[in-house]
């Protein structure tokens, strides 16, 4: 702890997982991101159950909840084969991993970055989770971010809760999971040596999540998150190229203007952690709803499939009746939480369906 305290953005140190196991250790020692054999959602949870009419007859579905292993790899490898992508490890290694800590490990508030769901299964041992919501999600969005400031500024006094919040308890024993959507805050317990296993991935129907996510990280990114992800655009630009394909896939209105969004205006996304622009940590960031170039890392995708979905996503606010103002005001003047109607996009997408 005293490590965290005095470099608590980067609390690292060389070791092994028999020297975290080590009891006689004076150190309290966590392992996260424990490679793991690839795995996705556990079942049952790893599919929903969707009931169509199809010619007066009632059709049960099974539809995956990973949308980005389906639909952004399943739907575009082809078209867009690997040779021609620069894939970074984050890309498949995130979906699965394993977490080890000892007991009497604290995470202070944080969420999850890079706007990916994840989920969480105790194998041995407890945690316990504190989870934060906003009392009013209809607040600005430099509202909450500020609250979440105070939240998650080591600085703080956290006797108590942050005015703006309320917080659950949820304690998780072994063969107990937690799903945590994009953006939610939480800080854990762990009063136990325990092990979990866990993993990222992302939906289309949480993308209005997600952005919330990207956007509270390119503000206070060094403050609200304890890593960083180098595949998310990657990712993003390939859910957008497979729309016009989806298959009983519902989208959303906010959600899909969201997608959409943060693959035409990257820039405006880029965490704080993964900046290059000289701010010191928790100092916030100016809202700025300009275009900025995105880092060239992030360029990692062949130049055809780049400039695919870019199309794909103007064609898409175009379908919505929206230029780049009116979809950042779906986005900023609307709750955070709010995915929107339903929509259906396949048939105006028709002219991009072909392979």
């Amino acid at each position: 702890m005293a490590q965290r305290a005095e470099d608590w953005t980067h609390p690292h140190k060389d070791g092994t997982i028999g020297q975290l196991l080590d009891q006689h250790s004076d150190e309290k020692l966590c392992a996260l991101d424990i490679p793991l054999p690839a795995f996705t959602i556990p079942s049952p949870f790893q599919y929903v159950c969707l009931v169509i009419e199809i010619n007066a007859k009632h059709i049960q579905l099974i539809r995956t909840l990973d949308h980005a292993a389906v639909y952004a790899w399943g739907e575009t490898a082809h078209e867009y084969p690997f040779r021609d992508t620069r894939l970074h490890p984050d890309a498949f290694l995130n979906r699965s991993w394993g977490l080890l800590h000892q007991a009497g490990i604290y995470t202070a508030p944080h969420h999850d970055s890079n706007g990916y769901i994840t989920f969480v299964t105790i194998v041995s041992g407890m945690k316990m989770w504190a989870i934060y919501d906003l009392e009013d999600s209809s607040i600005s969005r430099d509202e909450a971010a500020d609250i979440f400031s105070s939240l998650c500024d080591i600085d703080s006094d956290l006797s108590q809760i942050p005015r703006g919040l309320v917080a659950e308890v949820v304690v998780l024993y072994a063969g107990d999971m937690i799903f945590m959507p994009p953006g939610k805050f939480h800080e854990v317990y762990t009063p136990l040596v325990t092990f979990a296993v866990g993993g990222h991935f992302l939906s289309y129907h949480t993308m209005h999540l997600s952005e919330w996510s990207c956007f509270l990280d390119h503000l206070y990114g060094s403050l609200f998150t304890n890593e960083e992800r180098q595949d998310t655009l990657l990712v993003l630009r390939r859910m957008v190229v497979a729309i016009p394909r989806l298959s009983y896939c519902k989208l959303y209105h906010r959600a899909v203007v969201a997608l959409c969004t943060m693959v035409l205006n990257p820039g405006q996304y880029i965490s704080q952690r993964a900046s290059e622009d000289g701010y010191g940590k928790g100092v916030k960031k100016t809202k700025n709803r300009k275009a900025i170039t995105a880092f060239s890392r992030n360029n990692v995708d062949s130049k055809s499939c780049i400039e695919r979905a870019d199309e794909i996503a103007n064609h898409v606010l175009q379908v919505l009746q929206l230029d780049s103002s009116q979809a950042a005001s779906v986005l900023d003047d609307e709750p955070y939480d709010m995915v929107g109607d339903e929509v259906e996009l396949r048939d105006e997408l028709a002219e991009f369906q072909a392979y």
